[in-house]
């Protein structure tokens, strides 16, 4: 499930599933600071596919995976 927020700075993702390129990164070589302060490692960065409502499909690059 996706929250559509045109607002942030970075999309994440937290499953893999959906990656269609993806590049692994060192682990501790970024991190993400979430909402309620904690902070969690980016594991990889790459192109995701969605499959929207009515049959469209949008790709979101520099997508953050953020298990």
């Amino acid at each position: 499930m996706w929250t559509v927020d045109s607002g942030v700075t970075d999309h994440l993702a937290r499953m893999s599933v959906g990656f269609v390129e993806f590049r692994r990164i060192p682990t501790g070589s970024r991190s993400m600071k979430m909402g309620n302060d904690s902070s969690e490692n980016v594991l990889g960065i790459g192109t995701y596919k969605l499959e929207i409502r009515g049959g469209r499909t949008l790709f979101l690059h520099d997508v953050l995976y953020v298990p």
